[in-house]
């Protein structure tokens, strides 16, 4: 391959990985408006979420089957039982306890401050990442990270507010934990499944523990879809925004080497549910939001510009 190619083929990786991490981000926060859209419906948190991590596997298999992608080794990949069980440590840090305490942070604490505690699960995966995967934290990195939480902080200022609640703050770091740690294991373990088989068991693990915890609360499954909209919204809420979602993110964490460079894009993640809010839910955009979203650029920009697969170019943009 002569130097041209491989710079076109270079290039080529790196728009498809960024496209890639778009789409995910996009989505993710395409979530959040359709969320709390049936939230609002008083359907209940913990039932809403196993049904939605119940149905997005199901969606995963179905297209396995129509794209050919050979059903038995979707469902039943020959595995070792560790390997099995870390599929389903995968399940339970990134969607029960990332969701679980998600829930139990919004129970007690705004959804704004909880988001903001969710997403800073990029600090903890870059600086645990030092110590898991040996990756480096540059200064470079450190410092667009703080733009990045401190865009976050900017965008969810306006809907902040209220008296401290300690415990709400700790459920909405333990979910970011969750987070966090569920990047740093599916970038360690290295499971030999296709990124689609990883996504579909992690979910149906994940789900039913949430189903547990769904009984454990009390809540009344009766209440589910009482609204003739809810439907078509937890459709989206479980397909395009839950299986096609993780399903990109975890194509993304394949690709890179750096788990941490991937985790800054998250940030783009309430910049999305900003203006899909304001643009299905009628939301106002403030100033401080438009600096926050400033913000986020930026920090991604300093946190990416030195990096081999996206660094290039973002920084020759």
């Amino acid at each position: 391959m002569s130097g041209g190619d491989r710079s076109l083929h270079k290039v080529h990786a790196e728009l498809t990985q960024l496209a890639t991490i778009l789409s995910a981000t996009f989505l993710l926060g395409s979530t959040f408006p359709a969320g709390k859209l049936l939230l609002q419906h008083h359907n209940p948190p913990f039932l809403l979420a196993g049904l939605r991590f119940l149905v997005a596997p199901i969606s995963i298999a179905l297209a396995a089957m129509v794209l050919g992608a050979g059903v038995r080794a979707t469902f039943l990949p020959s595995l070792k039982t560790r390997e099995w069980a870390k599929i389903a440590a995968i399940g339970l840090l990134q969607t029960s306890l990332c969701i679980g305490c998600l829930f139990l942070a919004m129970q007690r604490i705004s959804p704004s401050a909880a988001a903001l505690l969710l997403f800073t699960n990029p600090i903890w995966v870059a600086a645990l990442g030092v110590f898991v995967l040996g990756q480096p934290l540059t200064r470079n990195r450190v410092a667009g990270l703080f733009l990045g939480i401190l865009g976050v902080c900017f965008i969810l200022a306006p809907a902040i507010g209220g008296s401290f609640d300690a415990a709400g703050c700790a459920f909405g770091l333990l979910s970011s934990f969750g987070w966090a740690g569920a990047t740093l294991l599916t970038k360690k373990a290295g499971l030999p499944v296709s990124t689609w088989t990883l996504t579909l068991w992690q979910m149906l693990s994940g789900s039913l523990a949430l189903f547990c915890l769904s009984l454990i609360a009390g809540e009344d499954w009766r209440q589910t879809f009482q609204v003739g909209t809810d439907l078509p919204v937890f459709v989206w809420l479980a397909i395009p925004g839950s299986a096609g979602a993780y399903g990109l993110w975890s194509i993304a964490l394949r690709r890179t080497r750096d788990a941490a460079e991937v985790s800054a894009f998250l940030f783009l993640v309430p910049l999305f549910a900003t203006v899909l809010s304001y643009c299905l839910l009628g939301s106002t955009l403030s100033p401080p939001q438009l600096v926050g979203g400033a913000a986020i650029c930026c920090g991604l920009w300093l946190s990416t510009r030195l990096s081999p697969v996206t660094g290039n170019l973002l920084a020759t943009r």
